[in-house]
């Protein structure tokens, strides 16, 4: 397997976005566009777009609902925060994202769930909305 080179500018330009613990997001806010029509939930428009042709192919329109997309910084900061008051360092640091390194500050990503199990749990992956998801999202864009 061949590998690709890239320099840290290029992990965060364009649609392909590297953002963890060892690469920052260093972009800004992305031009926004409402999630699957949730006006409160918001994703860089053309993934917005994507997922609702996404969601059209799975025939789960009305079926899946969008529960967190874009955040700013301040936002995935007080969630670290209330974290880790609530659960605790060693929690906190293995299930939240530290302030700069969540791939929902790039608009690119989002948590959906089924209609019938809004639960964003291991009981989420045994939808048959997730399992198609799983299978196909790759198809538009998603990881």
């Amino acid at each position: 397997m061949n590998g690709i080179s890239l320099s840290a500018a290029d992990t965060c330009r364009g649609p392909l976005v590297l953002v963890n613990a060892q690469h920052p997001y260093r972009g800004g806010a992305p031009a926004l566009s409402p999630a699957l029509g949730a006006e409160d939930i918001l994703l860089e428009k053309t993934a917005a777009a994507l997922l609702a042709e996404c969601v059209r192919a799975a025939g789960a329109a009305g079926e899946v609902v969008p529960v967190s997309g874009w955040r700013p910084r301040a936002q995935q900061q007080s969630i670290w925060n209330d974290t880790m008051e609530k659960e605790g360092e060693a929690f906190t640091k293995q299930f939240v994202a530290k302030p700069g390194c969540s791939e929902h500050e790039t608009g690119l990503a989002v948590d959906i769930v089924a209609t019938d199990n809004q639960r964003l749990d291991d009981t989420q992956e045994q939808t048959p909305e997730t399992i198609w998801l799983h299978e196909n999202c790759w198809r538009f864009g998603f990881i």
